[in-house]
């Protein structure tokens, strides 16, 4: 209770800011050539999960609906028949280190 003595009140939010990198104009249809020439292509990233997403939808990479996303620890600690089951599904993964990578 001593430290809540201490604490300031009355305070207010004078502002929020954002802060965005726009997917560069055109990577959306060099996302779409790769595609139709039959190359998979997956978003590998050290963002957060949702950051990775948008972008990924944003560039043509990512469909919610047929896609899968998921984070580099969940597939690292996945068994491998497990990993084995959904690696042709997954469109994106984040929070990803070098040993995700090498795994997919």
């Amino acid at each position: 209770e001593k430290e809540a003595e201490f604490l300031e009140t009355d305070f207010v939010l004078v502002g929020i800011a954002g802060i965005k990198d726009p997917v560069r104009a055109e990577v959306p249809a060099a996302v779409k050539k790769c595609q139709e020439a039959g190359i998979i292509v997956r978003m590998v990233t050290g963002d957060n999960i949702e950051t990775a997403k948008h972008i990924a939808e944003e560039c043509g990479i990512y469909d919610p609906k047929t896609g899968y996303a998921i984070e580099g620890p969940d597939f690292r600690n996945m068994d491998p028949v497990e990993r084995d089951k959904i690696v042709n599904k997954i469109q994106i993964m984040a929070r990803s280190s070098p040993t995700d990578k090498h795994l997919l």
